[in-house]
């Protein structure tokens, strides 16, 4: 009976899509019609009965309450935080521009408008991009934000005294964010200078962000006299960093849970003890091309990770022995929940696999060795934009 039913209901659907069709041709060819001669009353008669049928119609899905629209629009964009574009299929400007219900729902709607990406240099470089920015921004309400931030070379003083003071007076709401640029975090805090900030004196705007969890660095630079809430953070990603500065910020992030470190340069003289209690991923890599360039050793002996589940690591980075290395590591940590631990070298995966800690937690964890890093057994983002898909 229900299939009898159904099928029945599928089959009226299809008579009146094809009824619409032919009354939309219909009013195509007459309309073309008029644009040649004057029509007799009759085809005028006719267009108005087509387009009444036409406008009498309800399409299912303006049937469905706002709140549900509301949610089907979410599933739209890019998963947050993934920032959509200004415009295009995956933007929220585009369901605004549908019809007036759905632009209505849209604005109604915070979520949509709750991630963006600021192109300084060429995005941003008119007005009306910037209008974009602060129109988003007063869409998004009192939702958290996912912030990504690009500068150029050539980005203006005078574009960012209008585009900084808007995104710092929402710093409050900074949940996610990403600094992009060829000078990094220097080029805004030129912005301060222009304005006779006092910049041997900490940079307050980052101190009030109580929803910050993630940030992306992409140089190993920290202006002195910026003060990040590292100390909240629960996602770090980091390339280019060398093993110094690393050292220094892990002390500072006692909290993190994800942990992805490019890193670059020579062993400082000693790595000091360092505890993470919640980092549960934690991936090293390489910046040089040729890992004989960067004697990187030394870190991962100086890590204690108890909550660890992933670890994905250079064998470079494990020398002068790293066999024992591995196994003081896993030890020391009473990692009991790894599951996946990947390293870059030659030796073979059994030699990890069998030393006496790594026993001790057969059957949940698994090895593998391999000759270089693959998409898969790495980082299934590859692009550094990406990695806000893992928070």
């Amino acid at each position: 009976m229900a299939s009898s039913s159904t099928q029945h209901g599928d089959s009226e659907f299809g008579e009146n899509a094809f009824s619409r069709s032919i009354d939309r041709l219909r009013i195509q060819y007459i309309n073309s019609a008029m644009a040649v001669s004057k029509l007799p009353r009759a085809l005028l008669k006719e267009k108005k009965r087509a387009q009444a049928r036409l406008d009498a119609y309800i399409y299912p899905i303006h049937t469905l309450p706002p709140e549900i629209m509301s949610e089907i629009f979410t599933h739209v964009l890019p998963p947050y935080p993934l920032r959509p574009r200004a415009n295009g299929f995956d933007s929220p400007t585009l369901l605004s521009h549908v019809c007036r219900s759905w632009r209505e729902i849209a604005l109604s709607t915070p979520r949509l408008w709750r991630a963006i990406a600021i192109h300084l240099s060429g995005l941003l470089s008119c007005p009306a991009k910037v209008h974009m920015l602060e129109t988003w921004l007063q869409r998004s309400q009192c939702c958290p934000l996912s912030i990504s931030i690009r500068a150029g070379s050539h980005t203006k003083i005078s574009l960012l005294d209008r585009v900084l003071p808007t995104l710092f007076a929402q710093c409050h709401r900074w949940e996610y964010l990403r600094l992009v640029g060829p000078f990094d975090l220097e080029i805004y805090f030129a912005f301060f200078k222009h304005h006779d900030t006092k910049v041997d004196q900490p940079v307050a705007v980052f101190r009030n962000v109580p929803r910050l969890r993630a940030i992306v660095l992409l140089s190993d630079y920290v202006p002195p006299y910026i003060t990040l809430p590292w100390s909240q953070l629960t996602h770090f990603t980091a390339k280019f960093l060398n093993q110094k500065s690393c050292s220094a910020l892990l002390q500072k992030m006692p909290r993190l849970i994800y942990c992805k470190i490019q890193l670059t340069g020579y062993n400082p003289a000693e790595n000091p003890p360092i505890v993470l209690a919640r980092l549960e991923t934690l991936i090293l890599q390489n910046a040089s091309c040729s890992p004989s360039h960067n004697k990187l050793t030394g870190l991962l002996a100086s890590l204690t990770l108890p909550s660890l589940r992933r670890l994905h690591v250079p064998q470079t980075f494990l020398l002068p022995d790293p066999v024992e290395t591995f196994s003081q590591f896993v030890s020391r940590s009473g990692c009991g929940d790894l599951q996946q631990v990947s390293i870059v070298g030659k030796i073979k995966a059994g030699e990890y696999q069998e030393t006496s800690a790594m026993r001790g937690i057969a059957g949940k964890s698994r090895v593998i060795v391999q000759s270089k890093y693959t998409a898969d057994d790495v980082d299934s983002e590859t692009d550094e934009e990406d990695d806000f898909s893992r928070y």
